[in-house]
């Protein structure tokens, strides 16, 4: 938003559809993704020539870590490809159905997942492992670690918010 609260010009990158956006943790790139299976990076609002990858059929989350962008994928997958080119570099964890939200730590130790089936998936970077969290009656849509990444709260399309308590590490 400008200043006074009118928003600045908008940019398609996507077509209709679910899209998500988020940010490189160094705040330089806007990465989307959308159901056209498509990432998108661009360097700023303003970039006309942004890079696309060809990730799947459909694409239903994103985030950033360490130089990766994290996509939640039609085959009810979450995988890693790298920024610069977009190929891929590992599969962080998997989902009986679409995942619906990434977000990871600001460490880049902890990446949580949710799940359409009613999961979430807190994948230890360091030991490789996963951890799955059950207890929501329809499918979580968010996850949010806290600031520290100790702390982990969920919310699912049924209208509740869980306070998941504390990330333990899967090690």
């Amino acid at each position: 938003m400008q200043a006074g609260g009118r928003l600045r010009p908008t940019r398609y990158a996507h077509f209709e559809g679910h899209t998500d956006v988020c940010y490189s943790s160094d705040g330089r790139y806007i990465i989307t993704c959308g159901t056209d299976g498509e990432v998108r990076v661009f360097e700023g609002l303003d970039d006309d020539d942004c890079k696309t990858h060809v990730v799947a059929d459909c694409a239903s989350a994103i985030a950033y870590r360490d130089g990766s962008f994290l996509v939640g994928n039609d085959s009810n997958l979450v995988q890693a490809f790298t920024l610069e080119d977009g190929s891929p570099c590992g599969i962080i964890t998997r989902f009986s159905a679409p995942s619906t939200h990434i977000v990871v730590s600001a460490d880049g130790k902890t990446v949580a997942c949710a799940g359409s089936d009613m999961t979430i998936r807190v994948h230890d970077t360091v030991a490789g492992k996963d951890r799955e969290l059950t207890g929501h009656k329809a499918p979580v849509m968010s996850v949010a670690l806290d600031p520290k990444g100790i702390f982990l709260a969920s919310s699912s399309c049924d209208g509740s918010v869980r306070d998941v308590g504390r990330v333990i590490r899967c090690r």
